[in-house]
C-alpha cells in the first residue's frame, strides 16, 4: 500500500471513529435505543399490544409520557419533536389515539412548529396509497381519526406558528 493510499485510510478511520463517538453521544441523549424509539416504534406499527406495556411501564417509572419527543435524528432529520399522538396521527392509527388520549395526552399539543395532532392528521388524509387500486386513496379511518380528535377537543382553529392552520 502506498503512503498516499495509508494516508487517505487512515484519515477516514479517524473520521469514523469520530462520528461512531458522536452517534454514541447523540444516541445516549436522544435515547434512540431506549424506551421512546421502542414507543415511537409500537406507535408507528401500530400495535396496541406492544404499546400498552411500553407506556405502563414509562409511568411506572414516574415519567410523563407526554416528555416522550421524538428528537432530531443524528442523520440531521427533523421531526419537530412531536409527541406520540402527534406520530399516531401521522400513521393513521385510530386505536392508538384512543388509548393515548385516555393516558392523558393534549390533544392539542404543539410540536416546535406550533402543529396539533389535528392538523397533523388532517394534512395525512389524501397520503394513502391503496395497493388493490394502485393509487392514492382517502381511508376511512382518516376521517374517523379526524372526527374522534374533534370529540375529544381538538381545536380546529389553531395556528401553528406561523399562522397557519390546516383544518379550514
Amino acid at each position: 500500500m502506498s503512503k498516499k493510499s495509508k494516508t487517505f485510510w487512515n484519515k477516514l478511520f479517524v473520521i469514523l471513529a469520530m462520528a461512531l463517538l458522536t452517534w454514541e453521544l447523540r444516541a445516549d441523549s436522544f435515547e434512540l435505543n431506549g424506551e421512546y424509539t421502542d414507543l415511537f416504534k409500537a406507535v408507528r406499527r401500530g400495535k396496541l399490544e406492544e404499546l400498552e406495556p411500553l407506556v405502563e411501564s414509562f409511568i411506572a417509572q414516574g415519567k410523563n409520557i407526554s416528555d416522550a419527543l421524538n428528537e432530531p435524528y443524528p442523520s440531521g432529520l427533523r421531526t419537530h419533536k412531536q409527541n406520540l399522538l402527534h406520530e399516531a396521527c401521522k400513521w393513521d392509527r385510530l386505536e392508538i389515539i384512543e388509548y393515548l388520549i385516555s393516558k392523558g395526552l393534549d390533544v392539542n399539543a404543539k410540536d416546535e412548529l406550533g402543529l396539533t395532532p389535528l392538523m397533523i392528521a388532517v394534512s395525512m388524509k389524501h397520503r394513502y396509497y391503496n395497493k388493490d387500486s394502485n393509487s392514492v386513496t382517502t381511508s376511512s379511518i382518516s376521517s374517523e381519526k379526524i372526527r374522534y380528535l374533534l370529540l375529544k377537543g381538538a381545536d380546529p382553529l389553531a395556528k401553528s406558528k406561523s399562522g397557519m392552520t390546516r383544518c379550514i
